[in-house]
């Protein structure tokens, strides 16, 4: 029954686009940085250790905050710091630093996608399909993941920029947002 409740598809193609939209840092920053900005290659290589490291305080407080201010709010945070890493380092970024600290951001959204999407399934589902929903949510988000380096390498080619790609994901995270808003929880009567 659940692949017939719109909230299935709301949140398991939100979960898609931000798995979409998290593949294009992960893949291009080094290329970006070095052969786009002309930062050298090992400071364009430790902008992957920026991202994943900025992201451990924020993966180990924003899901305890989520279960006070809601997964859903929380889920529209962790999309809005992506998007905003994500068109900062596409047309406010000249530098490492630059760079840096929008991976930074990047972190933020990075690493509290996957719990708090875990987390979003048990909120809206019982416990006798929390298990089917989520494996069906990560295969959606595997292909999210899959097509991203895909499709954003086709249009670095075609435009001889990473920069489309960066504003591409930009705009893929906020249709994440998008849909993941229009989630409603259903009231039980006790």
């Amino acid at each position: 029954y659940v692949v017939k409740d719109m909230r299935f598809w709301l949140g398991g193609v939100s979960y898609t686009l931000s798995g979409f939209a998290v593949m294009v840092p992960m893949t291009f920053s080094k290329a970006y940085a070095n052969l786009e900005l002309g930062v050298n290659v090992a400071e364009a290589t430790s902008l992957f250790s920026i991202i994943g490291f900025s992201g451990i305080p924020a993966a180990l407080l924003l899901p305890i905050i989520s279960d006070k201010i809601g997964r859903k709010i929380s889920i529209v945070i962790c999309n809005s710091a992506l998007a905003a890493g994500l068109i900062g380092s596409a047309l406010l970024s000249a530098s490492f630093i630059d760079l840096a600290l929008w991976g930074v951001v990047i972190g933020v959204g990075y690493s509290t996608i996957w719990p708090l999407y875990a987390a979003l399934v048990k909120d809206l589902y019982s416990w006798s399909v929390a298990g089917s929903v989520t494996g069906l949510w990560t295969l959606l988000c595997g292909i999210g993941l899959l097509l991203s380096p895909y499709l954003s390498g086709l249009l670095i080619d075609h435009a001889a920029s990473y920069k489309p790609a960066y504003i591409m994901g930009f705009v893929i995270a906020l249709a994440s947002i998008s849909l993941i808003s229009k989630i409603k929880f259903r009231t039980l009567n006790a």
